[in-house]
């Protein structure tokens, strides 16, 4: 519904506006025509942040590691430093595994337990998930320099735990204290 929306509000805009446009040469403006313009103008706005809202649910129908795909693009983007964003996902026995390559301005502990709340949420929802298994992989550079990305951050989370947190007001920075496994590595940049 939100693409016809859209499409009428940009048809219904355009009209108005050269109706409004023909209506100025003439000299003689009709405010009719300026309230078209404003109802196609709100009408086009509507149907915009429909489409958008309907571009980021997931289609359920959708293999889960391919919904899982979905999450993480809708949060992280696709790529990360001319690096796809997305390093595996694996789903197996109830367990989704992700590992997720990150940039170094997102590398501080704070933004990426950020990420983490957004990812992890909608895909402990996701039928067949029983524990969720994240990890955050960050740039990191040797002593020479060579840069290459490594696990920065894990979390861990099963079923029980996931079924206590009350997502709406949980806060991102209490995952380390309620995660069944938790590993940040100290020598990312806090």
């Amino acid at each position: 519904m939100s693409i016809p929306l859209l499409l009428l509000g940009i048809v219904a805009l355009f009209i108005s506006a050269i109706m409004l446009i023909v209506s100025v040469i003439k000299k003689k403006p009709k405010k009719k025509i300026f309230l078209a313009c404003i109802a196609s103008f709100i009408l086009l706005i509507i149907g915009s942040t429909l489409t958008s809202k309907a571009e980021k649910e997931v289609d359920k129908n959708l293999p889960i590691d391919q919904q899982i795909e979905k999450i993480i693009t809708n949060e992280m983007g696709k790529e990360v430093d001319g690096k796809k964003t997305i390093d595996s996902i694996k789903v197996d026995s109830g367990i989704a595994y992700m590992k997720i390559n990150t940039n170094a301005n997102a590398g501080s502990e704070r933004e990426l337990l950020k990420h983490a709340a957004k990812l992890i949420e909608p895909v402990s929802k996701l039928k067949g998930v029983k524990v969720v298994q994240l990890t955050f992989l960050v740039p990191m550079s040797d002593q020479y320099g060579k840069t290459s990305f490594e696990r920065g951050m894990f979390i861990n989370m099963n079923q029980e735990t996931l079924k206590k947190i009350q997502w709406e007001n949980f806060d991102f920075e209490n995952i380390p204290n309620v995660a069944n496994l938790y590993d940040w590595r100290d020598s990312v940049t806090k």
